[in-house]
């Protein structure tokens, strides 16, 4: 065993080698990559999930750390294959492009497209908060976005700061695509959630509770939260222990402490999309869209800004570890 270590320079994935680590998370590696018959760059990201698995002796195959969670992860990565290959048709000028996933090394890979620009969480520093036109420029196309993914059939699971991506001609893109649609409730362990985590819902953690857009609609309004408050809101495993003993529930007193910066549209359909239960949420963005009782800003974008994106290729300037211009990870 090699222990805790990414694939080296040169490695293949399929038809992909690979350059450096320009991304790290609690379930996965993204790395900046090439296309070898075609030099096409991208960002290639890796299901690793912290703490269950290790690099093999050849450097390339990850293994499970417990000979007894072997049957568990393949099942985890035959999952995570099968529900991103729906993702691979997809296209939407406010959705990172996934054009490929990748069965290798024990594990999965998904190809997306690389573009200029930075998440938000690196774009704002702690404390820090959206201004409102600044959330009416950015709101409205990412609900645009997740909409077309829903009708599509597909859900994105992972809304946070971090995955709300803006491209440096100001382009706003849901990006840091899910490599764990399944992967917090496989027999019933977690392989990437803790009490932490402010942008999950509750069916995060309790299997009997189904996925679906309303789970998104959690997260983004999490997300917002954020973004105008300067903090994230409690996440959800705190707020449940808070109300069942009759305590005020905190994120929801959160917003209460917002009123007299935000319109009451917004801060209500933000309430009710962080409902705690699911079937107390917006069921749809089209519903979401409608509570915010059409704020110009925040109306759907004009149909021209509403074609195919296109990525920035080979264009792109050599990214560092510090993601400016790399594009989501």
């Amino acid at each position: 065993m090699t222990g805790d270590v990414p694939l080296g320079q040169g490695a293949r994935v399929g038809p992909y080698v690979v350059d450096a680590v320009v991304g790290v998370g609690g379930d996965h590696l993204t790395y900046r990559a090439i296309q070898a018959d075609t030099g096409r760059q991208l960002a290639l990201k890796e299901f690793k999930p912290a703490g269950w698995v290790v690099r093999a002796a050849d450097g390339r195959a990850l293994v499970p750390r417990a000979p007894e969670d072997a049957a568990t992860l393949e099942k985890l990565v035959a999952d995570i294959e099968a529900q991103n290959r729906g993702r691979e048709r997809f296209r939407h000028p406010n959705v990172v492009a996934i054009f490929d996933v990748v069965a290798a090394n024990g594990t999965v890979y998904l190809a997306m497209d690389r573009y200029p620009g930075q998440p938000l969480s690196a774009l704002l520093a702690p404390g820090e908060a959206l201004d409102r036109n600044e959330v009416d420029e950015i709101l409205a196309p990412l609900l645009d976005g997740l909409a077309a993914l829903h009708e599509d059939g597909l859900v994105h699971l992972d809304i946070c700061p971090a995955s709300l991506f803006v491209r440096r001609d100001g382009r706003p893109m849901l990006g840091r695509a899910t490599l764990h649609p399944a992967a917090h409730r496989v027999e019933g362990r977690s392989f990437v959630l803790n009490e932490d985590d402010a942008y999950f819902a509750e069916e995060h953690f309790f299997p009997e509770i189904p996925f679906g857009p309303w789970t998104d609609i959690y997260g983004l309004s999490a997300a917002f939260y954020r973004l105008i408050a300067g903090a994230p809101p409690a996440n959800v495993v705190k707020r449940i222990k808070e109300t069942a003993r009759s305590r005020p529930d905190p994120a929801l007193a959160g917003i209460e402490g917002l009123r007299s910066q935000w319109h009451d549209e917004l801060l209500d359909t933000l309430a009710r999309g962080l409902a705690i239960e699911a079937s107390d949420r917006w069921a749809s963005v089209e519903q979401f869209r409608a509570g915010l009782d059409g704020p110009p800003g925040l109306r759907r974008a004009p149909a021209n800004d509403r074609d195919a994106a296109e990525p920035a290729g080979e264009a792109l300037p050599a990214p560092g570890f510090d993601h400016e211009d790399d594009g989501p990870s």
